[in-house]
């Protein structure tokens, strides 16, 4: 009897989840972006300057923002099509992530922001959910049972044959 075949759901999921998330870096981005201009606009319709420094930040944010979401891309299409560089890094970007997260909801509830926790609460659950199934074992299984490439064995060449000189 043939050995059964991993699945790949918990793989499969991790990398879907993760492009849910890249899904909401590029909007956080473009919305951070657009926020700014907005800002801007009010403060100089108000005859209020916005300092440089404040509008150079948030557009960094926004930046910083979009290169996450560019990185939670390539890691899930990289453990879609079952290279363990996509594992890691959906793993390595689920911990940062959850960092993040947990400073953003202390930071917002310390300013008294209480719409922190009703927000970082989701996404926290979605961090660690990627991470739980980027480090299940049936991820590895999955990875380390995926068709390899065949190649051709290397010719076997023959050395030249060089004309026999007269002696």
């Amino acid at each position: 009897m043939a050995p059964v075949q991993p699945s790949g759901v918990t793989a499969k999921a991790a990398g879907y989840l993760g492009l849910l998330v890249m899904a909401f870096a590029v909007v956080g981005a473009v919305m951070t972006a657009n926020a700014t201009d907005a800002l801007r606009t009010a403060a100089i319709d108000a005859g209020q300057e916005i300092a440089d420094r404040t509008a150079r930040t948030l557009y960094t944010i926004a930046i910083v923002e979009a290169v996450f979401g560019m990185l939670w891309f390539v890691g899930s299409m990289l453990l879609l099509s079952r290279r363990s560089g996509g594992r890691l890094l959906l793993v390595v970007l689920s911990c940062v992530g959850c960092v993040g997260c947990v400073i953003g909801m202390i930071g917002g509830s310390r300013d008294g922001v209480s719409v922190s926790p009703a927000v970082g609460i989701p996404g926290l659950a979605l961090l660690l959910l990627i991470l739980i199934f980027a480090l299940s074992s049936s991820t590895t299984r999955w990875l380390s049972a995926a068709p390899r490439a065949v190649h051709a064995p290397p010719a076997q060449y023959q050395p030249p044959q060089y004309p026999q000189y007269p002696r």
